[in-house]
C-alpha cells in the first residue's frame, strides 16, 4: 500500500516543478516531509510506521527532460493513469492543483499549493484516502534544481 501512495504523492511532486517551458530541465532533488498523518481505523503504532516510511524527511531524486518540462504538469501527470486532475493553476510564481486517484478500491484526494521558480519549489499537500483503510496526512515539500540528469 505505500507503494501506491508514493506513486500518487509523486504523481503532484512534479506539478510545481513541471510550469511549461519555466522549468529547468535536469537533476532535481525533492525532500518530502509528512507533518501529520491521521489513520482512524489502524493502531498509532501502526500510523507512525507509515509516517517514517512515507517520507520524514526523505529524499528523492529525479531527473526532468526537456520534452517533459515543456509539455508542462498536466500531461506529466497523465502518466499516472488511475488520476485525474480536478482543479490546476499555476501564474505568477504560484499554483494550487486538486487531483482524484482511484486504485484498490480506494479513492486519495490530493490538495497542493505551493510556489515555483525555474530551479525551486515548496508546497504543502493534504492527502485523503477513503475506503477500506483511511488516512488522511498533510505534508511539506520542497525541491531544488541541482545540475544536469545523472542518469540515475
Amino acid at each position: 500500500m505505500a507503494r501506491s501512495l508514493y506513486r500518487i504523492a509523486a504523481s503532484l511532486i512534479i506539478i510545481p516543478i513541471a510550469a511549461h517551458a519555466q522549468v529547468k530541465p535536469g537533476q532535481w532533488e525533492t525532500t518530502v516531509k509528512v507533518l501529520k498523518m491521521e489513520m482512524p481505523d489502524a493502531p498509532p503504532q501502526f500510523a507512525e510506521m507509515m509516517k517514517r516510511s512515507m517520507g520524514g524527511g526523505r529524499k528523492i531524486s529525479h531527473c526532468i527532460t526537456p520534452v517533459q518540462a515543456a509539455q508542462g504538469p498536466r500531461e506529466m501527470i497523465k502518466e499516472n493513469k488511475s488520476c485525474q486532475v480536478k482543479n490546476f493553476a499555476m501564474a505568477g510564481g504560484h499554483y494550487t492543483a486538486e487531483m482524484s486517484c482511484s486504485q484498490n478500491g480506494a479513492t486519495t484526494i490530493v490538495k497542493s499549493s505551493g510556489s515555483y521558480s525555474p530551479t525551486s519549489y515548496s508546497a504543502t499537500s493534504t492527502m485523503t484516502m477513503s475506503g477500506r483503510m483511511q488516512m488522511k496526512t498533510t505534508s511539506e515539500t520542497s525541491g531544488r534544481w541541482v545540475g544536469p540528469c545523472t542518469g540515475k
